[in-house]
């Protein structure tokens, strides 16, 4: 049987990747100050990708149960945060 999601899985890693060395400048340049908007951005868009990614990884796995079991925060936040993953 054929791996699916290969191709998807490959674009989010990249997409982290290319995430990660864009915000780097924020850290290693020090020409920079670094606010909290900017930490907030920085979280909650890694956290959407990593989200994807384990999402992809866990259908491809054939784990419906735990693909299933990450739900929205009951608090309503519109971020994946760790306390909205029930594994």
């Amino acid at each position: 049987m054929k791996k699916k999601y290969g191709w998807e899985i490959l674009f989010l890693v990249l997409a982290v990747a290319v995430s990660l060395i864009g915000f780097s400048n924020l850290f290693v340049g020090g020409a920079h100050e670094v606010s909290a908007y900017h930490l907030a951005h920085i979280v909650t868009s890694l956290d959407w990708l990593v989200l994807l990614l384990v999402q992809l990884v866990l259908i491809r796995g054939g784990d419906s149960r735990r693909h299933r079991a990450i739900v929205p925060s009951a608090s309503g936040s519109s971020s994946p945060g760790p306390c909205s993953w029930r594994l």
